[in-house]
């Protein structure tokens, strides 16, 4: 994936892709922003991997977490049997629980609109399927733990 970045980004000036361990810190300089997608899950120690980032942010630097949420490692027993993957359950109250112990002052969650599924709504009655569609998406992320975006900015 960093090669097809650093490919298709190629004539973006000031923006580095770049493999490294962020559990066991990073040599990469400070830097302004920080993307883990669907990835926190998998650390073994995911508060050393946020405060390893705390570390490399610029002050107002941000963190950006999309998790897949509450209900995850019991839904991935058989991936990790399978191919001893590490799999957690990465709920935002856990998240920002971290990122406080890091020193992250602002946290703010969103809701990660991707857990919507497509519906044609070209009738009145498929816009009513979709909302409620999003009504349900929008409980389950704000009362079940479930998938959201975070962001924390130091």
């Amino acid at each position: 994936m960093i090669s097809l970045a650093n490919r298709l980004c190629s004539d973006i000036s000031g923006v580095d892709f770049a493999v490294a361990d962020y559990e066991l810190g990073l040599d990469l300089g400070k830097f302004d922003c920080a993307v883990i997608y669907d990835a926190l899950h998998h650390a073994e120690d995911p508060g050393s991997a946020i405060k390893t980032i705390y570390n490399s942010l610029n002050s107002g630097g941000m963190l950006i977490t999309i998790e897949p949420g509450r209900g995850h490692a019991a839904a991935s027993v058989h991936i990790m049997e399978k191919y001893g993957t590490t799999e957690k359950d990465m709920e935002y109250d856990l998240q920002r629980e971290y990122m406080l112990a890091a020193g992250f002052k602002t946290i703010k969650k969103y809701p990660r609109l991707s857990v919507l599924h497509w519906l044609d709504v070209s009738s009145l009655q498929r816009e009513k399927d979709q909302a409620i569609q999003f009504t349900g998406a929008l409980y389950n992320l704000s009362k079940l733990g479930l998938s959201s975006v975070v962001v924390a900015i130091k």
